[in-house]
């Protein structure tokens, strides 16, 4: 009969990681955090851009009207960045072709608004 260490018997059972293993759990605890801390940010905007429309805090109507433009753009930065993985390496082809759209949609609104007003 052969007598086992307590090192054999962690081994067996697979509590010792190696430190690949450590590290992949490190990051993985802190994407987790990150992805936390995101939903919570993007919470509180919405729960600010609510507070602002129904208090009636800003007098002036366009003045409310870009605050509440600038909240959902800054969400929907969080979004795509912590919830879509847009920060993440391997993702320049759809990050290019998600804000290249941007760019289309914003000179064609502001040339449909010119040749509305023109």
């Amino acid at each position: 009969m052969k007598i086992r260490s307590p090192k054999d018997a962690t081994l067996e059972r697979g509590l010792v990681m190696d430190p690949k293993q450590k590290r992949a759990q490190k990051k993985h605890k802190r994407e987790r955090i990150a992805l936390i801390w995101a939903f919570i940010l993007s919470l509180l905007l919405t729960v600010i851009s609510f507070i602002a429309v129904g208090t009636n805090i800003v007098e002036e109507q366009i003045t409310l009207f870009l605050f509440i433009v600038m909240l959902a753009m800054l969400q929907a930065i969080i979004q795509l960045f912590y919830f879509m993985h847009l920060k993440d390496k391997g993702h320049r082809m759809p990050n290019l072709f998600i804000f290249s759209s941007i760019f289309v949609a914003i000179v064609a609104i502001y040339g449909i608004n010119e040749w509305l007003w023109w």
